[in-house]
This record gives structure tokens, sequence and C-alpha cells, in this order.
């Protein structure tokens, strides 16, 4: 024992500081470790929150830089589509959100002159989009297939241009995030509206031709 001690004083004071040094480390570095496991338990935890209750959907508009002039533009071009831009703006707008921002105005206590909006709500673009895609659609199947009876393709008209089918290519085109709606989600009604709306104001931007490209090649 005595022998080892003295090799011990014989090696220097850094021998003996040395374990101090290695002790002093290891905590700081359990602690770190620690640190980390926690950070991942942590944000594991609020994924599985979040896919049990994810938070309610929100509106474009509703995000920061939100420029919808600009999105309205915007949507043209990624449809590779000419709009009259009054036109499409009037495509958007319903009038279930014409009414919901009139009655906020009343009660604010806006004077009854200033509570009207100036808009006019897409009912006649949506009546005359829905007319000439049922046309475009049934002539399409007509020419196609001349042996499918009358009844056939009215069953596939209707299909193509019901509720369901519309609403998800409304979606997968965006409509839903530009359209003017008192509620959103946009219920599946005011989408299918708002969706040939914009059918009709395509009809009376580019003319028919366009507008049967559009339903026949682009989308349906």
């Amino acid at each position: 024992m005595a022998s080892g001690l003295v090799r011990l004083l014989q090696q220097g004071p850094r021998c003996l500081l040395a374990p101090a040094v290695l002790t002093l480390v290891s905590p700081v570095r359990g602690v770190k470790k620690g640190f980390r496991t926690a950070l991942r338990f942590q944000k594991e935890l609020e994924r599985r929150r979040l896919l049990q209750c994810p938070p309610p959907p929100v509106r474009r508009s509703e995000k920061p830089n939100w420029d919808y002039h600009a999105e309205i533009q915007a949507f043209g071009h990624r449809l590779q589509e000419t709009f009259s831009l009054d036109l499409l703006k009037t495509a958007f707008v319903n009038s279930c959100y014409i009414e919901s921002e009139e009655a906020k105005r009343q009660k604010l206590g806006i004077e009854k002159e200033a509570v009207r909006l100036n808009l006019k709500d897409n009912r006649e673009l949506s009546e005359e989009g829905i007319s000439f895609a049922q046309t475009c659609l049934t002539q399409f199947f007509e020419d196609e297939y001349p042996d499918l009876p009358t009844e056939g393709i009215k069953s596939l008209v209707d299909f193509l241009t019901g509720e369901e089918v519309v609403c998800h290519v409304a979606r997968n085109l965006a409509v839903e995030q530009l359209t003017l709606s008192a509620e959103f989600p946009v219920p599946p009604t005011v989408l299918k509206q708002t969706f040939f709306a914009v059918i009709g104001a395509l009809l009376q931007s580019s003319g028919p031709e366009r507008t049967a490209l559009f339903i026949r090649v682009g989308n349906y």
C-alpha cells in the first residue's frame, strides 16, 4: 500500500486530479441527455394530442399576409385559364356570406344605408355554369358512346355534376379556400354552387369552347 502511494506521488498532481475531472464531466453529459429525452417525450405527447384533438380548420384569409386580390389572380393562373377578374370575384361570393356580413354590421349599430354590401352574389353565374356543364357532358357522352341509352347518359351526367364529385374537384382546385361563405368549412351545397359559378365566369370570360375543354379534359 505504501509503495502504491509513493508511485502516485511520483507521477505528480495530474494523476491525483484526473478522477476528479472525470466525475465533474459525467454528470453534465447525463443532464444534457436527460433534457433531450424529456424534450422528445414532450414532442411526442403534443403529436398525440393533435392527432386525438386536431385544431379546428382556419380560413386562409385569417392567416397572416393574406391578399385576396392576389389570390384570385393566382387562381386563374393555376388553372391556366383566362378570367375576367370581376366575374371571378363574383363567382366566389355566396348570398349567405353577404347576409352574414350585413347582420354583423347591424349588430355594430351601423346605419341602414351603410349596412348593405356593394356585392353581387354568384347565383346567376352558378345557374349558367351548371346548365352549360350538363349540356357539355351530355353531348360528350352522346358523341363518344352513341349506343348508350338516354337514361344511362343522364345517370352519368347526374353523377358527375352531383355534390360529392363536384366538391371533391372543387377542393382539389382550392376553390374552398377562396369561397366567401358564412360558414367554414364551406358546406357542400355552397361549395357546389361556387364551383359552377366559376364555370359560369369562365364561360363568360373565355367562351364555350374553352369552357368545354376545361370541363371535359381539365377536371372531370
